[in-house]
């Protein structure tokens, strides 16, 4: 029981380190005003399931506040280190009769439902970090109405699956909306 005990510890601060990452990296890009996770909104967020699902249902990890404009929400990922090249990540199905990030957004085109309005993926390293990326996610999705194809597909076994676009190729749409990396670039 000790070594979970001590899995869960380290898994918490590794979850920390990258919070303050990247709260740090969403300064960088806009100027905040006040940025919280949705874990910082209620104090019984982790004990309060009903809660917990309202906010994961609408894909919102981070809120954000600037000076000059209305709030808005994240999705966030981490991803650890690897030697592949990642790719944006969208889950198209959660292998349940659940609506997936895709069928949500998708839906909001037209709603005035609360959902985000960026996705930001970070790319951990053992000394910090890779990459951070911010994607505008209704262009995005307008794209696909259109027609754009996943660059790949992923597909876990609990039948949970994820659309993977290149990079490049959002950039090229400009759809990237900021990117940086840990030389600055």
């Amino acid at each position: 029981m000790k070594h979970g005990n001590q899995f869960e510890k380290e898994r918490f601060e590794k979850a920390g380190e990258s919070d303050n990452l990247t709260r740090e990296l969403l300064h960088d890009v806009w100027d905040v005003h006040n940025l919280c996770s949705c874990e910082d909104l209620h104090p019984s967020y982790r004990e309060d399931k009903t809660l917990t699902e309202i906010l994961d249902y609408n894909g919102i990890d981070y809120l954000v506040d600037t000076f000059d404009s209305p709030a808005f929400g994240i999705n966030h990922r981490v991803h650890s280190s690897t030697e592949s090249k990642l790719r944006f990540d969208l889950r198209s199905s959660t292998g349940t009769k659940a609506p997936s990030e895709l069928d949500k957004l998708r839906e909001s085109l037209d709603a005035m439902n609360i959902q985000p309005k960026y996705a930001t993926r970070l790319k951990q390293s053992t000394d910090g970090f890779e990459w951070f990326r911010v994607v505008e996610l209704q262009p995005l999705i307008q794209a696909i109405e259109a027609g754009l194809q996943p660059h790949d597909v992923w597909t876990n076994e609990d039948e949970t699956e994820a659309w993977l676009f290149d990079y490049d190729l959002l950039e090229k749409m400009n759809i990237v909306y900021a990117k940086q990396t840990q030389s600055g670039e």
